[in-house]
């Protein structure tokens, strides 16, 4: 959703968040991942989404996923998950 106010546009993502929609798309791509045998799924935490860095780093270990902070301050992170 892409919100106007005067000169200045912004996204915004609270309008869906608690809907559990991040759980739903990650279980999903871990399907797919397992459908098309991919053997490991890894990736970099951003600072985008430091504000809300507790809950993201929740939601990838409640999916087995390996979270190594490198930065906790600016909310930066890698997290690795090995598929069966």
């Amino acid at each position: 959703m892409l919100e106007t106010l005067g000169s200045e546009s912004r996204l915004a993502f609270y309008d869906f968040q608690n809907l559990g929609l991040a759980q739903l798309a990650l279980k999903s791509f871990m399907n797919l991942a397992n459908k098309i045998e991919i053997h490991v799924v890894k990736g970099n935490l951003s600072s985008f989404d430091k504000d809300n860095f507790a809950k993201l780093t929740h939601i990838f270990s409640k999916f087995d996923f390996d979270v190594t902070i490198t930065d906790e301050t600016h909310g930066t992170g890698r997290i690795r998950r090995v598929m069966d």
